[in-house]
């Protein structure tokens, strides 16, 4: 959150938010010490064999996750230890496709800012199948997950 309005749309200099479409898309998260964790836990799996391997993850992407938060659920917590109301805020809303594709235009021009811009939303709008942008906000993919338990899940999530 911390930064600009290009990483989650918050700017607290100006108290300024931007709304990816109504700010209640859950984004997953992760603290870099649960990614240590999946990493090492990944890296112990036997290469093939029955799964959990790694073979269940050759080609493809891992999934790590400690949490799931919105950014209405960012806003409440940023509300509470700021000592300020909704009203305190200039709240604007911008398409998740749009976003998207306005940070991947930033990317062409070399400006590096797009990958904040397009960080928050790719999961939301890239998830499988980017030609299917924004249409599906589920959880559909058959990527291996690594929850912050440690368990390893190849199910869908």
């Amino acid at each position: 959150m911390s930064g600009s309005e290009i990483r989650y749309g918050f700017d607290f200099k100006e108290r300024k938010l931007t709304l990816f479409d109504d700010g209640k898309q859950k984004h997953s998260c992760s603290t870099w010490p649960q990614v240590g964790r999946a990493v090492a836990k990944l890296l112990s799996l036997p290469v093939s064999g029955p799964s959990p391997c790694l073979d269940d993850w050759k080609n493809g992407c891992v999934h790590i996750n400690s949490f799931d938060l919105s950014q209405q659920d960012m806003f409440e917590s940023v509300l509470r230890v700021t000592h300020t109301k909704e009203s305190d805020w200039t709240i604007s809303h911008e398409n998740t496709k749009e976003r998207y594709q306005r940070g991947q235009e930033m990317f062409k021009q070399g400006d590096w800012h797009g990958f904040g811009t397009v960080s928050p939303v790719e999961y939301s709008c890239v998830q499988c199948d980017p030609a299917d942008c924004c249409s599906s906000r589920t959880r559909a993919c058959s990527t291996p997950t690594v929850r912050a338990s440690g368990r390893i899940s190849t199910t869908r999530s």
